[in-house]
């Protein structure tokens, strides 16, 4: 399968790994790897560095562009891996190239690991270097903001701090083997949507995979009838996040709409804090529209916010509650009045839990995705 996707690109600011993870990725696919820098150097004849302040940044983008094309051309007679130029997904054509050669990743990290990882002398054109840690995020910051567009237009980002090498290399071997993944594109809110029959089992791995454990304390959100002996979902997943050794917590909530109140957040917030639950920690929803309603809109408001993972199931919840960071609760002049938006970090779906769901709320999901076929046609 992994020779379908023509070339694998790499891409994420300088210092996220691409070079090391590339070299490693393509060994262990049996590939040919190239770096896009290299390449340039080797084209023009001279360090990249010196090439650059020759040429001028638009002579050099367009070089860089010249390159990536011929490159394209060979994706399908010879499949590689290429570590793309930090830069080079600012240009929107060198985005086209990529989207009909290849599968485009990218390894997300946070400036803590940018720092420790770009160190003099600098050889990247144009990446600014300081030992102090606040003053490279300063000098940085701005540049990071206008490349991470490019960055967010990947198939599938993986937040690759905690991770050696070879963990992101398996990482992005097991992720590909999924029936079908894409990115909700949001800048550096981006974030995937798995979909594969029996995720559930595996969201624990899922989750490590995508660089989004380990934690110091996970909270798995769900309802009674989702942890019940008859339909134990929640404890499916629990139980694969366990076996990593993480330390996980179970809050159930009431189903359907009589959830969501104020007075269920309150008693969630309890909990959080009666358990010492940090920023860092992880809130992971498992059920329909209403209970990620509610988890989301816990987590968004816990330490003014928490990452949350949505594992929806039902056809609603995969197609609609789960997707764009929309949270709420009820008031008794209406519904939803009191809400937020806040992104999740990823969203896991298993198809097969559809054959646990009544007709009526299967047949509600296929009216949402009637209802967003209208509006997008």
């Amino acid at each position: 399968m992994q020779e379908n996707y023509g070339h694998i690109y790499l891409t994420g600011y300088s210092g996220c790994g691409k070079t090391v993870t590339g070299i490693e990725l393509a060994s262990r696919l049996r590939r040919d790897y190239i770096d896009l820098d290299e390449e340039i150097k080797n084209r023009s004849g001279m360090p990249i560095l010196d090439f650059f302040r020759k040429a001028g940044l638009h002579e050099f983008r367009e070089f860089e562009k010249e390159i990536l094309i011929d490159l394209a051309g060979r994706s399908v007679s010879s499949p590689s891996v290429i570590a793309l130029g930090g830069g080079s997904l600012v240009e929107r054509e060198n985005q086209a190239l990529i989207k009909n050669s290849g599968i485009l990743l990218w390894l997300r990290v946070k400036w803590t690991t940018l720092f420790r990882n770009v160190h003099p002398p600098n050889t990247r054109p144009v990446v600014r270097y300081s030992d102090n840690y606040n003053e490279f995020i300063s000098l940085n910051r701005d540049l990071y903001r206008e490349r991470v567009t490019g960055y967010s237009n990947c198939d599938l980002v993986i937040d690759a701090d905690t991770m050696t090498p070879s963990d992101t290399t398996t990482s992005i071997i097991r992720l590909m083997e999924s029936s079908w993944f894409l990115t909700v594109k949001l800048g550096e809110r981006t974030h995937p949507v798995i979909c594969d029959s029996g995720s559930l089992a595996r969201a624990g791995q899922i989750l490590y995979h995508l660089g989004l454990l380990p934690r110091s304390l996970v909270w798995i959100i769900t309802t009674h009838t989702l942890d019940r002996d008859e339909l134990p979902l929640a404890r499916i997943v629990r139980e694969d996040i366990e076996q990593t050794r993480q330390q996980v917590k179970v809050l159930r909530i009431p189903d359907g709409e009589s959830a969501k109140n104020n007075d269920e957040i309150s008693r969630i917030h309890e909990a959080m804090i009666g358990a010492g639950t940090t920023r860092d920690d992880l809130v992971i929803a498992i059920g329909g529209g209403t209970l990620t309603d509610v988890a989301g809109f816990a987590a968004s408001t816990y330490l003014r916010g928490i990452d949350i993972i949505h594992v929806p199931t039902t056809l609603v919840g995969m197609v609609d509650a789960a997707i764009g960071g929309k949270t709420a609760v009820n008031h008794e002049r209406g519904k939803n009045l009191i809400g937020s938006f806040h992104q999740p970090k990823a969203v896991l779906i298993d198809p097969v839990v559809l054959n646990t769901s009544a007709d009526d709320y299967f047949l509600a999901g296929l009216a949402e995705l009637v209802k967003y076929g209208c509006v997008a046609d």
